[in-house]
């Protein structure tokens, strides 16, 4: 089966920034967010117009703002709101929004005070959702495991290899060999009746997507395992595929290893099924 595509229809032409709506906008270019990657951020998917999970993108900003000793000056309505005025603004039916909180003053370079708060909103067409590659590479698990800092450049570059190289996501390796996270994705397999993902404590990020599919799981009495696990157990699994809370599940069918080599993936399955569904009911 494949996803429909819709035209996008429009291009990103607001933003909000510090309780301004703005065509153009400008920040300090010495700022510990420009030069220090100093904040986090959370990526959202917009469907029919609505934000998706935008409640659980909001608590997930403030945690890891707080871990990073950043105030967000705004509270969650406030910039749930201007999220849903931004999309509506934009002209935004399918596509994307990203709330990024960023530190101001480096206390050499620059020295404001404060955060800048920044959204964005931006329509595109729906990411595939079957027949996924990806790409394995060797990576550092971040010192701030589990949290989405803005310092990103390393799973940037990763993506955009994979993508250079014909693939959809790139999957990383810790330190120990074990599996780590995906580069814009968390990754999920199942094995045994139970679904796995890797531990927060191997560098995976403790994204929105994730603690959903982690807590339906647990809901409708699914094991769900957190935890070290090999290449092998990903190429032993009876389903195997990537989640974001934006786009929900996606399925992987092919891994290309280190080595050069390809193996084949598990792909959907009845968990996958049941996980697509439930992001579907998300709209209504």
């Amino acid at each position: 089966p494949k996803t429909p595509v819709p035209p996008v229809t429009n291009t990103f032409f607001m933003l909000w920034l510090n309780g301004e709506f703005l065509e153009t906008a400008s920040l300090n270019a010495a700022s510990a967010g420009n030069l220090l990657g100093a904040g986090v951020f959370t990526t959202l998917g917009v469907r029919e117009g609505a934000p998706l999970f935008l409640e659980n993108h909001l608590r997930r900003l403030r945690r890891d703002a707080t871990i990073c000793g950043l105030e967000i000056s705004f509270s969650n309505r406030e910039l749930g709101a201007a999220t849903r005025e931004l999309i509506a603004r934009n002209g935004v039916q399918n596509g994307a929004a990203r709330i990024t909180v960023s530190r101001r003053g480096d206390g050499f370079w620059c020295e404001d005070a404060g955060i800048n708060a920044l959204i964005l909103a931006k329509s595109r067409a729906p990411l595939p959702v079957f027949g996924l590659k990806a790409l394995l590479f060797w990576g550092v698990a971040p010192d701030l495991a589990g949290v989405k800092t803005t310092s990103y450049w390393p799973y940037s570059r990763a993506f955009d290899a994979a993508k250079e190289h014909g693939y959809d996501e790139a999957i990383f390796l810790g330190h120990d060999g074990n599996l780590a996270e995906c580069a814009r994705s968390t990754l999920f397999f199942v094995r045994e009746n139970t679904l796995c993902t890797p531990a927060l404590a191997g560098g995976a990020l403790r994204g929105v997507g994730r603690e959903i599919a982690l807590e339906w799981a647990r809901k409708n009495g699914i094991l769900a395992r957190e935890g070290q696990f090999s290449i092998q157990d990903l190429l032993d699994a009876q389903e195997t595929f990537a989640l974001t809370g934006a786009s929900g599940p996606r399925e992987l069918i092919e891994l290309r290893e280190t080595s050069g080599s390809k193996a084949p993936l598990a792909g959907a399955g009845e968990i996958f099924g049941s996980l697509r569904a439930l992001w579907s009911e998300s709209l209504s």
